[in-house]
């Protein structure tokens, strides 16, 4: 057998950002792989290959374990020319790959201790997640690894995975969706890293997104200002959107990159009615196209047996033989078909107006245009007692300035407006509409939607991602890839002027006027010594904010003098 002799040694590292590791032998969107998953917050110690020694003769090791400082017992080990383990590759449980070839291994270093390679495994705070598939069989081979940031308990659990998502299939880095189960293979509600108890999860690979935290800061806003559905004081528990948490992941020994784990926008999430004595009460639909668009008034049959209907599918709840899209159809053939006198005085019965208004306002700041035909969950709580249809957002990574594959969107970029049939009969019919969705608008500037604090919620993420060296990482890992070309901190300064360039348009649309005078300016007294040579404008980014700087004055993107 040929052997790699590794020079290891523990390494002292604060930690806060999870990885993920996942490894299996095939995956597909439509089935469910049984697997190893290890969610590792990352401890005091881990153990770190910083040395990779090529023996020049054969060395067989057998039936020893080596403590640190040595290496892991193996079977067999595969040289590829002159390059055991590249870079970025992680050593683990059951297999290694390198190169794409799969080389198995025995056994882990004793207790149960992550090795990684160089600089792989996170030397801040990104927690791990490492999972292990297997195709062949419905064994429970292998387990989920928790580890505790705070506290350093280790849970172990059992997990099912599956690649998923749709147009994002198309990208080399790829979502996986996640079950948990117990011993015997029954599900098993967990919480992970602080979120929801639940027994499945959703592993994000944001790979068209260049800042890879777009969909994530677009909920952390929508989930801190948005108006609760009007049943939240039944359901004060709901949660109308997702939550989650920034993680590193390992595929089969292979990283593959920053993920978010993200709680699913499902009918436990919204507290949405199960059914009863064989009734349906709460429904749950997703929008997954633009076939028809939303509040369309060219609406085709539906099929009760069908789960999908135009550019929807039904998530909830699952009956065969009978899906619910009566109460469906019938709001959308309400917005673009009932008479205006009839649509006044039904529309605040059949929607909730204030969650969808804020909805509107939402979608148009953040330009988040893919959502305006698809990804938006819309639900009832209970049809038997309630007939006012709600919409959560999803999939948000078409926004802040790149479109869904990653080019750059015109700050200026018209919103026409998300279930237009809606929202454009209001704005015809009501008076009041439109000076109510700029009171609103004005609100949310003073707050939310103010400058400052909009690129605040991206600059922790940055931080976090270059205090851990995730941002290198992925740059290292998937830049290039898909034509996607990854620089973190060009994004960052990206995403901060079109904040301000957005905003700005944003204001002219819905008639905001700053209390700070934008047309303030100083009055200069002319110079008795002309400078014919004109001052350089730079661009500078300070604490988080973009500025300009000409000579000794800065400026904000709107030509105000800053102090």
């Amino acid at each position: 057998m040929v052997a790699v002799l590794a020079a290891i040694h523990a390494r002292d590292i604060q930690t806060d950002i999870p990885v993920v590791e996942l490894d299996y032998d095939t995956l597909s969107t439509d089935t469910f792989f049984v697997a190893q998953m290890r969610l590792i917050t990352p401890c005091d110690t881990m153990i770190r290959i910083d040395t990779i020694i090529h023996p020049d003769s054969i060395i067989q090791i057998l039936d020893t374990i080596f403590q640190p400082d040595s290496i892991i017992r193996v079977d067999t080990i595969i040289q590829m020319d002159t390059t055991i383990i590249e870079p970025d590759t992680l050593i683990h449980v059951d297999t290694l790959v390198v190169q794409d070839t799969l080389i198995h291994i025995d056994t882990l270093v004793v207790q149960d201790t992550l090795i990684h390679v160089d600089t792989l495994m996170v030397t801040d705070t990104i927690p791990v997640i490492d999972t292990t598939f297997v195709t062949d069989t419905l064994r429970y081979l292998d387990t989920l690894v928790v580890v505790d940031t705070i506290t350093h308990d280790t849970l172990r659990l059992h997990a099912l995975i599956r690649h998923r998502g749709s147009s994002s299939l198309k990208y080399r880095k790829q979502s996986y969706a996640i079950k948990l189960l117990d011993s015997v293979g029954a599900k098993l509600d967990t919480s992970l890293l602080g979120l929801r108890k639940d027994n499945y999860w959703i592993l994000d690979a944001m790979a068209s997104d260049k800042a890879r935290m777009r969909n994530r800061v677009a909920y952390d806003l929508w989930l801190d200002f948005s108006t609760k559905p009007h049943y939240y004081d039944k359901e004060p528990e709901l949660i109308n959107g997702s939550n989650g948490q920034f993680v590193e992941v390992n595929a089969n020994g292979n990283y593959r990159g920053l993920y978010c784990l993200m709680e699913r926008v499902d009918r436990k999430q919204l507290k949405l009615k199960k059914m009863k004595d064989g009734e349906v009460r709460g429904i749950l639909y997703k929008s997954v196209n633009w076939k028809n668009g939303f509040f369309s008034a060219a609406l085709d049959p539906y099929d009760l047996q069908s789960e999908t209907w135009g550019c929807y599918e039904i998530q909830f709840p699952d009956t065969a033989g009978y899906v619910p899209w009566q109460p469906l159809y019938d709001a959308m053939e309400f917005a673009g078909k009932s008479d205006d006198e009839l649509y006044m005085q039904q529309v605040a019965l059949r929607y909730d107006l204030p969650v969808f208004m804020d909805l509107y306002l939402f979608y148009a700041v953040l330009s988040a245009r893919d959502c305006m035909g698809k990804n938006t969950f819309l639900s009832y709580y209970n049809i038997r007692k309630d007939s006012m249809l709600v919409p959560t957002p999803w999939d948000m990574d078409h926004s802040f300035g790149r479109m869904y594959n990653g080019n750059e969107e015109d700050s200026r970029k018209a919103f026409t407006g998300w279930a237009p049939k809606l929202y454009t009969r209001l704005e015809r019919l009501d008076p009041t509409y439109t000076a109510t969705l700029n009171a609103r608008y004005a609100a949310l500037r003073h707050e939310e939607f103010d400058t400052r604090r909009l690129k605040e919620r991206f600059a922790q993420y940055f931080d976090l991602f270059r205090q851990t060296g995730a941002d290198m990482r992925e740059e290292k890992r998937w830049s290039g890839v898909n034509s996607i070309d990854l620089d973190f901190e060009a994004e960052e300064l990206y995403i901060y002027e079109w904040i301000d360039q957005r905003i700005a348009y944003c204001d002219s649309i819905f008639n905001y006027v700053s209390e700070v005078t934008t047309a303030l300016t100083e009055e200069v007294e002319p110079s008795t010594t002309m400078n014919t040579e004109p001052t350089a404008v730079t661009k500078q980014l300070i604490n988080g904010h973009l500025y300009l700087r000409k000579g000794d004055e800065l400026y904000d993107l709107q030509g105000r003098r800053v102090k």
